[in-house]
């Protein structure tokens, strides 16, 4: 037989805040790292945006050039044009010249007082990769905490999440639970712990003045003295005044839910049909189920009306090893694959 639990990613109490510490130390490391490619890209893009200045400086006098010679060609071109005489018979093509002309000489008049434009136009694809160089190196020179930032995005949301974790109330309790689960390995293998279990009956069952038909269940040990469903509060003062103060589901309702429902699991053949309960009936095999609260945290208050143990997390093993033996090895191994299949 075999311990289980039902916290498959976290395995010790340490774990959460192990892995705050190596995710600390992850991002000043990478941010040292990033610190440093920030420097290199910074001086691979000065490096790029001189060679490609130099290479718009190069382009940009052969384009003048270019301008400049078909300036020429459109002004001879222009004065060609303006030979064609009026003729009757060569009307089309005196007509032709003109539009040629006019077309010209807008696109000298353009070429003569717009020549950056044009310049411009030719080079656009180099200037905006200009433009994305020199943007991308400001950026990096003024908001280098920026860019790192940007960079670990992924660890800070990790290191976010875990904070934020350790901040809310489910943490409190996991860490609760775990300082149980800690605690319960002191029992010998012939116990088996069960964590955080989500049972539920096939019919609904009268509780008090409800009815039941599922418990979420912290912890369950199934061994020689008996079953014992476990309730862990990691709760502080002020949560236990409130709960307590304003007459609200307290751990002493809960545990007894729990052991309600696990009690007619493990009894089930007492509701069963009639060869069920006849069995059940001869065989006398009712089965106990004692229910503790496990404090981890602040004290709460004692109700001696209440069918349930408080206890501190350290002292339950203690409590469940010096009560009588009730369960054979049989019975354990059947409850053991009984509880299995809810997992």
């Amino acid at each position: 037989m075999s311990k289980k639990s039902g916290f498959q990613e976290i395995k010790s109490i340490d774990d959460i805040d192990r892995t705050k510490i190596n995710l600390e130390e992850e991002y000043i490391n990478q941010e040292k790292e990033v610190k440093k490619q920030i420097d290199i890209e910074i001086q691979d893009l000065s490096a790029k945006i001189e060679n490609l200045e130099n290479e718009i400086k190069s382009k940009t006098e052969k384009i003048r050039n270019n301008i400049q010679l078909e300036i020429s060609r459109l002004q001879q071109k222009i004065i060609t044009l303006e030979d064609v005489k009026f003729e009757l018979l060569n009307l089309f093509t005196y007509i032709s010249a003109k539009i040629e002309k006019s077309n010209k000489k807008e696109r000298l008049n353009y070429l003569q007082n717009h020549t950056d434009d044009e310049l411009k136009k030719l080079l656009v694809v180099e200037y905006n990769n200009l433009d994305s160089l020199k943007n991308r190196k400001h950026f990096l020179e003024n908001n280098p905490n920026e860019e790192i930032k940007l960079q670990l995005s992924t660890l800070i949301n990790r290191i976010n999440k875990i904070n934020f974790v350790k901040n809310s109330t489910d943490y409190k309790g996991a860490i609760g639970e775990l300082l149980v689960i800690e605690q319960l390995k002191i029992l010998p293998d012939d116990y088996i712990v069960f964590n955080d279990i989500n049972l539920k009956l096939k019919k609904p069952i009268k509780h008090k003045k409800s009815y039941l038909k599922s418990a979420q269940i912290d912890h369950l040990v199934v061994g020689p003295s008996g079953v014992y469903v476990i309730e862990t509060k990691n709760w502080s003062e002020s949560t236990v005044i409130e709960n307590f103060t304003r007459n609200s589901f307290t751990p002493y309702d809960q545990v007894g839910r729990s052991g309600r429902v696990v009690y007619r699991y493990v009894n089930s053949n007492k509701y069963g049909n009639i060869i069920q309960k006849t069995y059940h009936s001869i065989a006398n095999k009712e089965i106990k189920v004692k229910s503790i609260i496990a404090i981890t945290g602040s004290k709460i208050p004692l109700k001696n009306k209440e069918f349930a143990k408080v206890l501190y997390s350290s002292k339950i093993p203690y409590y469940i090893l010096r009560k009588e033996i009730t369960l054979s090895i049989e019975t354990i191994q059947k409850l053991e694959e009984k509880f299995k299949r809810v997992q």
